[in-house]
């Protein structure tokens, strides 16, 4: 995806963070080395939901 196709940070809401992995991908698929795991979405859910403790 071009970086034109990306949202302007600056004019998302406050209540939208916005991360774009340096290494690229998709939300919550693979992560890490070939075949990869399926575990970046729930660790990164668990680490959000430990900031609002």
């Amino acid at each position: 995806m071009p970086a034109k196709a990306l949202p302007d940070v600056l004019t998302l809401p406050a209540t939208v963070t916005f991360e774009c992995p340096a290494g690229g991908g998709h939300v919550g698929f693979l992560g890490g080395d070939w075949p990869g795991t399926q575990d970046w979405l729930g660790q990164r859910l668990l680490a959000h939901f430990d900031t609002l403790r």
